[in-house]
């Protein structure tokens, strides 16, 4: 099983936008590399929030009890504003 068959069979949809997997998935699995689970799941998420696009947005990822959760990163226009 590759990293990506792997997370995307873990995978879970969250009501409140964005997805999620168990903490634990990225360290379980000791035939895989967590840096490759790591990988996969950036790209799952991508494919996931943003589909039918090239654009690959910032994304916000945050432990949040017991899962790792990969959303759509917001700012405000005063934050999207600062550098400029």
């Amino acid at each position: 099983m590759t990293p990506h068959q792997y997370m995307s069979k873990h995978l879970r949809k969250l009501p409140e936008g964005g997805i999620a997997w168990h903490r634990r998935i990225f360290t379980s699995a000791s035939a895989l590399d967590p840096v490759a689970l790591v990988d996969a799941a950036v790209d799952i998420a991508w494919t996931t929030l943003m589909p039918n696009t090239l654009e690959r947005p910032a994304l916000e990822i945050k432990r949040e009890g017991k899962r790792i959760v990969f959303r759509l990163a917001t700012y405000t226009l005063e934050e999207a504003l600062m550098p400029a």
